[in-house]
């Protein structure tokens, strides 16, 4: 939003995701509208504050106005964020979830990811044990635990056994709801209000890993039934989604291109005045981000450069015209890379070709390596088919290809023979020589 819009009290709008939610909404309306660009107390702000300067007479004022109160709120009453970069439920088995967020609806959803688990474990692993979520949630003896154990017996250690996509995913959630039950949740999410409900602004794996606690621990137990929330008043912030996810070190390639793409299409939407279509205008969610794949269509604002170098917790602009490239990936392979947490290094290297069908083949042929459920990559078999090489015409010698091998070693076995001998080979050789010239 300009200085001059501001001053005059405008507001680009109320509830991003409620637009975004409605399938009614115009196509074209800005995505934007209503997002809190964020203007959180800069580190001036908390200065001024804290030491009583005079040029930041409201400096205490602008602290309170930011700061929220934490309350627990009913899971059931909160939904994910579509548009946050991190995606807590991949892809490959986000098809299963309704997107309902009552308890029989989350509990058929994790029933389901685990008998895909199994499926999974049996299928790359030919181990048809279920995945242990109760050993885990109670910190109970496991096969990685046991090994841990042989830790002083290295020759009986064998390297530990490697995780399907569909296991590697949930262990997160899994290992994160252990720790909440063991020592309690110590950040709480930040949501905001979305129509009647509650929207994810940070915190989606800590109100999953609660869903699972919940549906694995609560009956006749309510303990797990609220999930301590701060509640934002200024709408879902992209800046402070970038803050959190920038803290940790596991975002994947693909998180990170959405997390550029959020924070460059809302500078912008203030520097600029561009619009940009919603996201559910989108048939593909990569689509929406890919909006701002041409940099010279959209580049960065001038002056905000550093702003978003530091919103994105890098240290090279180059770093950003790699994420600008990411976003031009085929639809196949930025699924494939967000659900498998590839890097970008990884995609650099191993992934990524000048030529499209290339790029599509290398990424299937490496989710397929890693696990990746076949069924789901079908359609792209044909590329992994190794053309069949057409006959080889037989080569057609040429003089000068016996004048230095055959023709030489018949000169000198020639030399060797007796008179006798020489003369009948001479006279074999020149009715061949006859024969020849008359073909």
């Amino acid at each position: 939003m300009s200085r001059k819009r501001r001053e005059r009290g405008e507001n680009l709008g109320n509830d991003l995701m409620s637009e975004l939610g409605n399938n009614d909404a115009d196509a074209n309306a800005n995505p934007f509208d209503g997002l809190a660009f964020g203007t959180p107390p800069t580190a001036s702000d908390i200065a001024d504050a804290g030491y009583g300067s005079t040029i930041g007479a409201d400096a205490f004022k602008k602290l309170d106005s930011n700061r929220e109160k934490i309350i627990k709120t009913p899971i059931e009453s909160i939904v994910p964020n579509a548009m946050q970069p991190r995606r807590a439920i991949p892809a490959v088995v986000r098809h299963h979830w309704s997107g309902l967020s009552d308890a029989e609806s989350i509990g058929a959803f994790f029933e389901l990811w685990l008998d895909e688990i199994k499926s999974e474990r049996q299928e790359l692993f030919k181990d048809a044990t279920p995945f242990p979520l109760t050993a885990h949630l109670e910190s109970l003896s496991t096969a990685r635990g046991q090994q841990l154990q042989q830790e002083n017996d290295l020759e009986q250690i064998s390297p530990s056994k490697a995780m399907g996509p569909k296991e590697g995913a949930l262990m997160p959630i899994v290992e994160l709801a252990a720790s909440i039950k063991r020592d309690g949740l110590i950040n709480p999410i930040s949501i905001a209000q979305k129509d009647l409900l509650w929207e994810i602004e940070t915190g989606e794996r800590r109100w999953l890993a609660y869903q699972l606690l919940n549906w694995r621990e609560g009956a006749g137990n309510d303990e797990w039934e609220r999930i301590p929330a701060r509640r934002v008043s200024d709408g879902i912030s992209i800046w402070r989604q970038a803050t959190e996810n920038n803290t940790r070190s596991d975002l994947n390639a693909i998180a990170s291109a959405r997390q550029f793409a959020l924070l460059l299409m809302a500078l912008r939407v203030e520097e600029k005045g561009d619009q940009f279509n919603g996201f559910d205008a989108f048939e593909h969610e990569q689509g929406f981000y890919a909006q701002v794949k041409d940099g010279n269509a959209h580049g960065v604002p001038y002056g905000k450069g550093e702003m978003l170098i530091n919103a994105m917790g890098i240290s090279d602009v180059g770093q950003l015209r790699h994420l600008r490239r990411l976003l031009r990936l085929p639809q196949i392979v930025w699924t494939l890379a967000d659900d498998l947490n590839w890097s970008e290094n990884f995609l650099q290297k191993n992934i990524i070709s000048t030529d499209e069908t290339e790029t599509i083949r290398n990424g299937v042929k490496a989710a397929l390596n890693a696990g990746y459920p076949p069924d789901r990559l079908d359609q792209y078999a044909e590329l992994l088919k190794t053309p069949e090489s057409a006959p080889s015409k037989p080569k057609k010698l040429r003089f000068t290809d016996i004048q230095q091998t055959t023709l030489t070693k018949l000169e000198k076995q020639l030399g060797k023979l007796g008179k006798k001998d020489r003369d009948a080979a001479i006279d074999y050789l020149e009715g061949l020589l006859d024969d020849l010239k008359g073909a």
